[in-house]
């Protein structure tokens, strides 16, 4: 079951210190999905990654075409959540969030407001009023430090958080800030996989670098997720609405907003939805004007359904990385608490090698 409004939808490798080249004392190196980009100094540390088995066997051919390497699937963490009103009803709900580091370094969750917040836009019309949120758990895969694969499981629960939402309030994006987790019993509580701040797009990138046509892929967790081994999988389409402007569709969908071409299900609301690699990477022997590299280019939210017979129009739409941006740096507006629990800080568990 997913929570939310009818038809929703619902950073990277953290190096090991010892063997990075580029440690800087205190800080993690975000080598091979980071590629050549700099970001500021923080807990995380951007820089020129070294060459390593993962970048040469992987990274680097692939990122001759379309600029993602097989850890961009791991960007994206699943997410659980129960609320419960006081005589004991409860709802379950669960989609998808990924984790961005800010201009400090410091660690991030993003995801749909809908999946953490029962009574914004309730798919069924009903009150939820009397529900809280009780529980909030995230998982996904983290790397062995022996191989370097992401066989290793993460799992979470969010036991203190600040919970914060878009001042926009048609912006259906929550961020959570400040958190505090719970790592499961035998799970991994490192966090091998988020988005560095450079990755997102700017307005001016909206303004000058994307167009329609231009190719998106969304990384989730949706009906046809692998549970097996509990592994996202991506999809693709293409950007349909103007990148310059903001898409609107009736009241159901506006804000800061675009509406691209693609097939989003329940479990895909929260998925990081990037636009893929323009051109062919400028090196040795190669050169093009019209490159551009990966950017992150917002949050899916949901999909458009045909009138008459609700069936799935083909359009999803996405909340863009501005959106994005101004939450990362705005204050919270509630407090998520749960006691009871040995607190673990999840700066201090990442940091674990």
């Amino acid at each position: 079951m997913v929570i939310g409004p009818v038809n929703h939808s619902c950073s990277m490798k953290v190096a090991d210190q010892s063997q990075c080249s580029n440690r800087v004392s205190g800080h993690l190196c975000s080598c091979s999905f980071c590629g050549s980009r700099k970001g500021t100094a923080g807990r995380w540390w951007f820089t020129e990654p070294p060459i390593n088995k993962l970048d040469c066997d992987v990274s680097v051919p692939i990122q001759m075409f379309h600029g993602l390497s097989n850890d961009f699937l791991y960007s994206a963490y699943k997410v659980e959540v129960v609320f419960r009103d006081e005589i004991g009803n409860q709802k379950c709900g669960h989609g998808t969030g990924f984790f961005v580091v800010n201009d400090s370094g410091i660690l991030h969750f993003i995801t749909n407001r809908h999946i953490v917040d029962i009574t914004y836009r309730p798919a069924d019309d009903k009150d939820y009023s009397k529900f809280h949120l009780v529980s909030l758990s995230i998982s996904g895969k983290a790397k062995d430090p022996q191989t370097g694969l992401p066989s290793l499981t993460f799992a979470s629960q969010i036991i203190e958080s600040d919970l914060r939402f878009s001042e926009k309030v048609e912006n259906d994006i929550a961020c959570l800030a400040n958190f505090k987790i719970e790592a499961e019993r035998s799970a991994c509580s490192r966090v091998d996989f988020f988005i560095p701040i450079g990755f997102l797009a700017t307005e001016a990138s909206f303004a000058n670098d994307l167009s329609i046509c231009d190719f998106l892929a969304f990384p989730g967790y949706p009906e046809w997720h692998d549970r097996a081994s509990k592994r996202p999988i991506l999809r693709m389409g293409t950007l349909s609405s103007d990148p310059r402007y903001s898409y609107q569709y009736k009241d159901q969908v506006k804000g800061d907003c675009l509406a691209y071409e693609a097939y989003s299900f329940g479990g895909s609301s929260g998925s990081p939805v990037f636009a893929l690699q323009k051109g062919l990477r400028p090196g040795a022997g190669i050169e093009f004007d019209g490159f551009r590299d990966v950017l992150l280019v917002g949050i899916n939210a949901g999909h458009l359904t045909t009138p008459g017979n609700g069936a799935h129009s083909g359009i999803s739409y996405l909340y863009k990385s501005t959106a994005i941006r101004e939450l990362l740096g705005q204050e919270s507006n509630i407090k998520i608490q749960k006691t009871g629990a040995e607190e673990v800080d999840v700066a201090e568990a990442s940091t674990r090698f």
